[in-house]
């Protein structure tokens, strides 16, 4: 795959799970992009914001950056707790792990039924060069053996070691206590949904979710618009907005790559960000892998 600004980037997998993203971007051209997009065009326009909608059905694809725990980072999310299995008649959910080139083989022995975006490079612990590659090559970019087209209007952007996913929930009225009910039944698809079902996530850039760290029950509000930056280890772009406000990941961004862009988007006329805090979610964290040079160096 090929994008602007010198992106590229190679899909290595199943070819059922290479369809399933393709069939994405297919499905997205009749919401988002008009005819053209669906036929192949490499320059579709956006429709007109009235009549954007976003997919309240089926999660958007999924992309996960990693690196150094082919072992042990959870790419599991065909887990009954994750996505599940599919409803009959329902396109299937894309699921991508981001590799560099040099661990393909191990990821590839690990998970050998996965569906990997290998970078044209190693990233040298650049975290925000990863992510900027799956931002170009989602917002627009072409197979460059075929020439079909790859362009999303939202993508998931998403950490390896997420565990699980809670609602939070009054059993007792909007006067009660809040609890935290585990959602053990296709719980990631349930939260993703929540949000890309928001009534105006079209006009939002990025969006994602709190992290419970034993105080989730003490929040009040359910869904915050532009109040927090807080968005890591999840988050829905909004491609189409992003490209409009001219945000990017910054590419020699070792770490804290999320806050940077919400805080490019904070900064830019007409960006917004929203947090869901209905939902909350798990993540385990491992010394070994990911950005463990960075963490040493930080000590």
């Amino acid at each position: 795959l090929a994008a602007g600004a010198g992106a590229r980037a190679t899909l290595v997998g199943p070819l059922a799970e290479v369809e399933a993203l393709f069939g994405a971007s297919d499905r997205a051209a009749r919401r988002f992009f008009g005819v053209a997009a669906a036929r192949g065009s490499a320059s579709p326009s956006p429709a007109p914001e009235p009549e954007r909608r976003a997919d309240g059905e089926v999660p958007y694809p999924i992309f996960m950056c990693t690196k150094g725990r082919p072992s042990s980072a959870l790419l599991g999310w065909r887990a009954p707790h994750c996505l599940g299995s599919e409803e009959a008649g329902s396109p299937p959910v894309p699921v991508v792990v981001v590799v560099e080139p040099q661990e393909e083989a191990s990821y590839r022995a690990a998970w050998p039924a996965a569906l990997l975006l290998v970078l044209p490079r190693p990233a040298e612990t650049a975290i925000g060069f990863a992510r900027w590659v799956v931002q170009k090559i989602c917002t627009n970019s072409q197979d460059v053996a075929t020439g079909r087209v790859l362009r999303l209007p939202f993508v998931w952007m998403v950490d390896d070691l997420l565990v699980a996913f809670y609602k939070l929930e009054r059993p007792l009225g909007n006067g009660g206590c809040k609890v935290m009910r585990a959602l053990t039944d296709r719980g990631f698809r349930e939260a993703f949904l929540a949000v890309q079902r928001h009534p105006d996530i079209c006009d939002i850039a990025v969006a994602g979710f709190l992290r419970d760290r034993g105080l989730s029950q003490r929040v009040r509000t359910d869904w915050v618009i532009d109040g927090s930056m807080a968005l890591q280890k999840v988050a829905l772009l909004n491609l189409v907005c992003l490209e409009e406000l001219g945000a990017e990941y910054c590419t020699m961004l070792r770490k804290s790559e999320d806050l940077a862009l919400c805080y490019d988007v904070s900064q830019r006329q007409g960006g917004h960000l929203l947090k869901a805090q209905c939902y909350c979610y798990r993540a385990v964290h491992l010394e070994r892998g990911g950005a463990e040079e960075v963490r040493s160096e930080s000590r």
